[in-house]
């Protein structure tokens, strides 16, 4: 088995709702979104390893990170009322389906039907972080 792990920052953006222009149909957040794939992308083929195995069945960790609103800070810090999790948009599995496509996208898989296996958590930001994502990739191969 290979694995790698890849730290990408900015804000996570999630790939969901579509909506119809005059020509064509595109993402509603189509912008964004592609920047964050295009820095997903970059990130992994600068590390994907030499002799990965493109073929081979995947399985991810990702631990997607967001800033806290000002709103959960008051004059002492945080407040007790801060909620602890982040239950708030956007949608888990609609930042999970952005990271597939930007695996696909870069080559790290033929298809993103390859990943068989989604460990996913998002959540509040630490003092000492960045918002982004941390990807752990191991390629099921036997080789």
């Amino acid at each position: 088995m290979k694995s790698f792990q890849i730290d990408v920052i900015g804000q996570p953006v999630p790939q969901g709702s579509l909506r119809r222009t005059r020509y064509t149909i595109i993402h509603a957040n189509d912008e964004a979104l592609k920047l964050w794939r295009n820095k997903v992308q970059i990130e992994i083929t600068d590390n994907m390893p030499e002799d990965w195995d493109q073929t081979a069945a995947v399985s991810v960790v990702a631990d997607f990170r967001f800033a806290r609103p000002k709103s959960h800070f008051g004059k002492k810090g945080l407040r007790p009322s801060a909620p602890k999790h982040k239950t708030t948009r956007c949608d888990l599995d609609k930042c999970i389906r952005a990271i597939s496509d930007s695996m696909e996208q870069a080559y790290l898989v033929e298809d993103d039907s390859q990943i068989i296996q989604w460990m996913a958590t998002k959540r509040w930001m630490r003092e000492d972080e960045k918002p982004g994502v941390h990807l752990t990739i191991i390629n099921q191969s036997p080789k």
